[in-house]
């Protein structure tokens, strides 16, 4: 696997596609000769409805061992698979545990499951603080993340339909 690395506004860049960017990130966290072991931040754009890719998750790395900062880029790709992730809103911030969760919810209904065309893999298992950033960017655009502990909205209410930061977001 070759990868090319650009400087950006005078930071190193990388982009990444989503099928391979799990385990590339997973190695610049692990290797030694890396040792990107701590997430700084993980944030989502709205390009517009109308540029492709529509969506891109920016996550920025630091190796304080090697004194160095790198930004990846993963332009998402809408999904074409017939079933999407619900994701679980119950109207109370006050639940916490899956248990707490699944009894406090009847039967699911259009009001209490939210779909994404855009999803990426989590990467709580690499960075645990990615946990809150990728609720938030769940919250507000939508992008959906595979496997993750607790995909729920940490900013707007649960009942709230709709993810401010989109550009095609009207209130």
């Amino acid at each position: 696997m070759s990868i090319n690395i650009e400087e950006i506004l005078n930071q190193e860049t990388l982009e990444l596609n989503q099928d391979n960017m799990l385990a590339t990130l997973s190695m610049l966290a692990q290797e030694p000769k890396f040792n990107f072991a701590m997430l700084i931040d993980l944030f989502g754009i709205d390009y517009g409805t109308t540029a492709t890719p529509r969506f891109a998750v920016i996550y920025n790395l630091l190796s304080l061992e090697n004194n160095h900062r790198l930004r990846i880029t993963v332009p998402l790709i809408k999904t074409t698979h017939s079933s999407s992730h619900p994701v679980l809103d119950t109207g109370s911030r006050n639940t916490h545990t899956k248990h707490a969760i699944d009894s406090a919810v009847k039967p699911w209904n259009d009001a209490t499951q939210l779909h994404s065309d855009f999803e990426l893999p989590s990467v709580c298992t690499i960075w645990p603080n990615a946990n809150w950033y990728e609720r938030e960017v769940y919250d507000m655009f939508g992008i959906h993340f595979i496997d993750h502990p607790d995909l729920r909205r940490i900013i707007t209410e649960y009942n709230y339909n709709k993810h401010p930061l989109c550009k095609d977001f009207t209130k």
